[in-house]
């Protein structure tokens, strides 16, 4: 997977567990079937340009919710829903 493809990835199961207190780096890579330092870079990304912020701890560690510009940035964008090639949970495949 790119780089940017990690971060949608990343920022869509961080928005996913908003409502839940929010999402460490264990809980995003758990999500997503893959070792830690496979997104660690796209998560250290998210932090450094805003597109996630603290939201406390749980008994274990740091939680992070999306911004407002990281949920902007989570959402499949508006050219591929119209092309009808946003599947579930973001994949997409070539209009049939």
């Amino acid at each position: 997977m790119r780089g940017a493809t990690w971060l949608q990835a990343v920022l869509r199961v961080v928005g996913e567990f908003d409502e839940y207190g929010g999402a460490s780096l264990g809980l995003v890579a758990w999500e997503l079937s893959v070792d830690e330092r496979l997104v660690a870079g796209a998560w250290d990304q998210a932090r450094a340009t805003g597109l996630i912020a603290s939201a406390g701890h749980d008994q274990h560690e740091q939680l992070w919710r999306l911004t407002p510009a990281g949920g902007r940035r989570a959402r499949p964008s508006t050219r591929a829903l119209e092309a009808g090639r946003v599947l579930d949970r973001g994949t997409c495949s070539a209009p049939g």
